[in-house]
Order: C-alpha cells, then structure tokens, then sequence
C-alpha cells in the first residue's frame, strides 16, 4: 500500500468529518502493520444545549377570608401561640334613627304672628341640629322656613276637635315624643270652660293609647290678654303639672306660662321672639325624654335675668326684680335682706320674703337699724345668686 489513510473523527458540535489524508515517503519501506483498530466507540451521545430554566412559580396565593356575616370578613388569628385573641373592631355601629317629633296644637303650633309661619318650629329645630341631634318632625301639614316642616297644627282648634283626630293622626306619624299645646281657644272662644282641664287629661289618654311609647311634652299655656281669659288659662296651667304627676313615666310639662304676653303680637300669639322662647322651653323639657338630653349643649336662653334694686318707704325696704319679667319671676322668686352696721364688716340676716305679682317683696324690720347699709340677695329663680347694690339707711 502506498499510503495509509488515517481517518480521524473530529467532533465539531456534535457533527463528525473526515481529516484530509497525509502522504507516506516513496521506496521499499516495511510496512508497518498497525495494530488492530479495537472497534470503534460509540459516539458520545449529543448533549442538547440546556433548557432555559422554567420561570420560579409564583407562592400560592393566600386564600381569601371566610365571610361569616355580610360585609364583615373573618379575622385570619395570625398571633402567636398563647397571645390572647384580639376582639376585631366592628365596622362602626349603625346611627340611631331620628326621633320622631309630632308638633300638635293649635295656631301657636302652626306659627300665627312669626313672619316666617314657622312658630317655634323652625328655631326648635336647629337648635336640636346644633347639639347633634338626629330628629324628624312629622304630621300631615307643613308650612313654615327650612326643612322638615312638617306639625300637625289646626288654628282656631279646641281641645276636643284635637281629640277626634288625634288617634288617627299619632298612629299614622308614629312618633317618638309629642309636643301638645292646646286649650287657648277653648277659653277665646269661651267654650266650657270649667272642664277644660278634663278635656285636656281625656286628650292625653287618648294619645298614649293610641302611641303608647311616645313621651307626649305638655305645655303649661302662655297666658294671654284680658282679665276673664287669662284667669281661665291660669285655672288650667294651675291643673296641668297635677294631669302630669298622674301620668308619670310618659308626660312631662313644658312652661309656656313664663312667656309674658308683652310678647305676642295680639295678646295671643306670641311674636318671634316670643316663639324663641317657646322653643327654648320645648328645648329644655326635650332634653329630659330624649336619650343624651342631659349631655346636650345648652340653648341660648332668650329669658333675659332681672336685676335686684333695693328702696326704702317709711319703715319699709321694698326688694323689685327690675327689668322684663316673666311668669316665672312673679310671686315665685324668694329673695333675702341683709345688713350691715356702719364701721363693721359682719353681715346681719334679716329674713326672707316671696315676691308679689308685681315683682317686689317687702321687708319691714321690727325696729329702725342704726346707720349702716342694706343689700339683697335673689334665693330662688332665674336670678338666684344675683345681689343688689347697697343702700344706706
């Protein structure tokens, strides 16, 4: 053999090529027998480049809570062992619906003389919005300033034609407390007037069986002019704390009496400022039958305070509440006489005294002092703690 082919396999990615043969020197050279080729090995298997790793799975994700109540997701206890269970907070407690308020009486209800036909209403109204008080006026008429005007007010309306419809009318607004101010025309019109008040206590009933868990506020009525009506109004006012005490646990009294009637327009229906301070006295009784009325900011009280003035008649010290005067200052207040002699600094009691109708208590003492001075002091009422300027004797 001339030349010996060499085969060499040369991988080259997996892929195998012949090498090009390399010749042998001329002449009478042996022939080297090589050595018997061991059978070729198996070509080593083809290695595939390797996979892109598969993308890292994302963790599982967490299941959502179990609801047990709607809107209200279980709480997942993630608290170590022994921790104690923590009480999840609510959402919020729902608000408390708004009470339900029936104004029920006559024109002072409906508002006759306030130049925005709202009577005590509308100022009633905001004053309870300002202390944060949910309410709802209701009956079946409106008139009158603002929102929610709704009343059940009947101008010229006797205590029994209020009585023939009151049933239907509480049943159907449902309310949660009753402001009831009616018997005045009963007395303009002169319409028997003696049994007033046992109308009034029939009415009453009437309205606690027919809504038996509403508080019904009744007022004590603004006296009105002229000497045979006012003294019939003042016969029923003298009745009504007694038609309440009877009725303890759902009748409250409300004071219109201490309205003087300097302030209505007519001598019957009061004027704005007058049914301000109707709305301040429905103000005051509400805050004793309606959840939280104790906590309730205070309402500007439109009963101006009088002031104490000391004079002296003769062997008499006359003490006058001086200023506008209500109901409530006259033959109510309780005031006390001091004295002080001259060149001292102690203070002598010399008793104590009611005012009259007009306002004023006398004092006589038994013997005239020495020189010195007077003061008084308001005991009682809406001045109480109020004291007088000095006066020399």
């Amino acid at each position: 053999m001339g030349a010996v082919a060499v085969v060499a396999t040369v991988l080259l990615g997996g892929v195998t090529a012949p090498a090009a043969a390399e010749p042998t020197p001329a002449g009478n050279t042996p022939v080297e027998t090589a050595p018997a080729e061991s059978p070729p090995a198996a070509p080593a298997p083809v290695e595939s480049p390797p996979a892109a790793p598969a993308p890292a799975e994302p963790p599982p994700a967490a299941p959502a809570p179990v609801e047990t109540a709607p809107l209200e997701p279980a709480p997942v206890d993630t608290a170590p062992v022994g921790t104690p269970p923590v009480v999840p907070s609510p959402i919020g407690p729902r608000p408390a619906p708004p009470s339900r308020i029936l104004p029920l009486g006559d024109s002072l209800t409906w508002g006759k003389g306030s130049t925005d036909r709202s009577g005590y209403r509308a100022v009633l109204r905001r004053a309870l919005v300002t202390a944060g008080v949910r309410v709802d006026f209701v009956g079946t008429q409106r008139n009158g300033a603002g929102p929610d005007n709704e009343h059940e007010g009947r101008p010229g309306w006797r205590i029994e034609q209020i009585h023939a419809y009151a049933a239907r009318w509480a049943i159907s607004a449902r309310p949660d407390v009753i402001l009831l101010d009616i018997g005045t025309n009963d007395y303009v019109q002169r319409h028997d007037e003696a049994r007033a008040p046992a109308r009034l206590a029939a009415l009453v009933d009437r309205l606690h069986a027919a809504v038996p868990r509403a508080e019904i506020v009744l007022a004590r009525l603004l006296v009105i002019a002229g000497d045979r009506r006012s003294a019939g109004v003042r016969r029923l006012n003298a009745a009504i704390p007694q038609i309440a005490a009877a009725r303890r646990g759902y009748v409250t009294v409300a004071d219109m009496s201490r309205i003087p009637v300097t302030n209505t327009g007519d001598g019957v229906h009061p004027t704005d400022f007058g049914y301000r301070q109707m709305a301040y006295q429905w103000y005051q009784a509400l805050r004793r039958v309606l959840p939280g009325g104790p906590s309730w900011p205070g309402m500007a009280d439109p009963f101006p305070v009088p002031a104490v003035r000391l004079s002296a008649s003769g062997g008499t010290v006359l003490v006058a509440l001086a200023g506008r005067l209500t109901a409530a200052d006259l033959g109510n207040v309780t005031v006390r006489l001091r004295y002080r002699r001259a060149g001292t600094q102690t203070w002598v009691g010399l008793g104590t005294a009611r005012t009259g109708p007009t306002g004023v208590a006398w004092f006589r003492p038994r013997r005239p002092p020495a020189p010195g001075v007077f003061t008084a002091v308001v005991v009682t009422g809406r001045a109480a703690g109020r004291t007088s300027g000095a006066m020399r004797s």
